[in-house]
């Protein structure tokens, strides 16, 4: 599944929003339904919400409202959604694979877990949701580093090199 933030955020506990879906599907029924099961076995239903694909604008205001964006994915490509999250200017989790650490910059403007490893995805969650000064450090270096593959950028290097 595609990410979503989480939270322990002061003494009110943030919803944690899960977009995409299966295949990436625009219905919330497009998840596995095992997901639904895992939510309500661990006691969340009241607070994942599942969005399945939303309009551009409304994805925008999500991240944007959003403590940080996080996404665990086993096998990524590019990770579209990691470039949207930096350049909403969100500190960003992500495991370290295919290209992703190419986006995330491990201390720099997000953090990096091994896939699979639910234990360290777990405390640097809870690290990004507890440590306000280490968030605002990631942030404030999100938007300059999504900058580079803004799409007049890179067709400007294509042009260069061309």
């Amino acid at each position: 599944q595609k990410g979503g933030g989480t939270a322990r955020h002061g003494n009110r506990r943030a919803p944690i929003f899960v977009g995409g879906g299966k295949a990436h599907g625009p219905r919330v029924r497009d998840f596995d339904p095992s997901l639904n099961k895992k939510i309500r076995a661990l006691g969340l239903k009241n607070r994942v919400r599942l969005t399945g694909l939303r309009p551009q604008e409304e994805v925008r205001a999500l991240m944007q409202g959003c403590l940080f964006f996080a996404a665990a994915p086993r096998a990524e490509t590019f990770g579209m959604a990691l470039a949207e999250a930096l350049a909403c200017g969100k500190a960003v989790l992500a495991t370290r694979t295919g290209a992703i650490p190419e986006l995330v910059i491990d201390g720099v403007n997000g953090l990096l877990a091994e896939p699979k490893d639910v234990d360290s995805l777990a405390a640097k969650m809870r690290r990004l949701a507890e440590d306000t000064p280490l968030r605002r450090r990631l942030e404030s270096r999100a938007t300059e580093s999504a900058e580079r593959f803004r799409w007049r950028r890179i067709a400007e290097e294509y042009l260069r090199l061309y």
